[in-house]
């Protein structure tokens, strides 16, 4: 998925950083800084959950825009606290067409919308 993602993105213009490691997405932050304008991860995995990650990012570089991508139905993602934490939120299996206009949404709302 990350692949497949990452192909979409540069597809569509987007410089794009990728790692399958929350730690390592921390890193990539903390060296890239502000030249970083989304952050995109799924919510369920491995190292900590996407809304987690989101909050750590945020410590780092506050007001970072973040776009989450869940493939789970029902409840998953208000239990993972998505709503309460205004992310953005793509559902799986999705277009590029349909990631670029939540790209799109979430960087014109100052990743301040949920969906």
């Amino acid at each position: 998925m990350l692949a497949t993602t990452r192909r979409m993105l540069e597809s569509i213009g987007y410089e794009v950083l990728s790692t399958s490691s929350s730690t390592k997405s921390l890193d990539i932050l903390r060296e890239q800084g502000a030249s970083i304008q989304l952050l995109i991860s799924d919510v369920i995995m491995p190292e900590m959950t996407g809304p987690v990650l989101v909050g750590r990012a945020r410590e780092i570089l506050p007001g970072l825009r973040c776009l989450l991508i869940s493939g789970y139905t029902g409840n998953i993602p208000s239990e993972h606290g998505i709503a309460e934490n205004n992310q953005t939120l793509v559902h799986k299996p999705f277009t590029r067409a349909a990631l670029a206009h939540k790209i799109r949404e979430c960087l014109d709302a100052g990743g301040a919308s949920t969906s």
